[in-house]
């Protein structure tokens, strides 16, 4: 029986390569765990039993599943690129269909018939809007005020309404406000010094043109 277990710790630990061999079927299924772990307890010590489970803790709850989580990200980072392809061709699509007259831009009257369509419902389903707010997006998407969009436009600002704001984003919102603030700033000091010039020379002119001032003298008697 003895000699039976020493057999048994050479076939499993009796070098590295056993020992790697040995832990890797423990984690995987394809050794029992106490097949593995009798000799280390019999002829070793019985305290190697609590350091084998620790590693087969370690191994099955941790390091399986960051390896699981990192393929999992990995096959979802794939399946959002795939779905931004299909949505900036579906959303191409639909630009095309809807610009009646082929002049490469979509008038408000052509967008307003586009959300009438299954599709453009999705697109604004994707978005979290509803087609009620068609008239502001249109609004939004329209950046250089021409009264109508072009496809870049579209799907620009499709892609970038999809999903939560990024750093980025709010940066330039910052930015862009900070300098608005500025400059109002700016052009009111600008009219605060102007109003007190203007005050200045009231001052000076209004005493000036009283009757019986000095420098006030009706015409007949010059």
């Amino acid at each position: 029986d003895r000699l039976s277990t020493s057999e048994d710790l050479v076939a499993n630990w009796g070098s590295l390569g056993d020992a790697i061999f040995s832990l890797y079927q423990s984690v995987t299924g394809g050794a029992d765990w106490g097949d593995v772990v009798g000799p280390l307890r019999d002829d070793i010590h019985p305290y190697m039993v609590p350091f084998f489970m620790v590693y087969v803790a370690f191994a099955m709850l941790c390091m399986l599943n960051v390896i699981t989580g990192v393929f999992l990200e990995s096959a979802m980072l794939s399946a959002k690129n795939d779905k931004d392809v299909y949505m900036v061709n579906h959303v191409r699509n639909l630009f095309q269909l809807a610009d009646v007259d082929g002049n490469g831009c979509i008038s408000w009257k052509e967008f307003s018939i586009l959300c009438g369509m299954h599709e453009m419902q999705d697109i604004f389903r994707q978005i979290d809007m509803d087609v009620s707010e068609a008239k502001p997006l249109f609004k939004l998407l329209d950046a250089n005020n021409t009264g109508t969009i072009d496809v870049d436009e579209f799907i620009s600002g499709c892609n970038r309404l999809r999903g939560t704001a990024k750093s980025l984003d709010l940066t330039i919102l910052q930015r862009e406000t900070q300098l608005l603030v500025d400059r109002y700033l700016g052009h009111a000091r600008l009219v605060d010094k102007q109003l007190a010039w203007i005050v200045q020379m009231l001052q000076l002119i209004v005493p000036a043109l009283k009757p019986g001032s000095q420098r006030w003298a009706p015409i007949d008697e010059v």
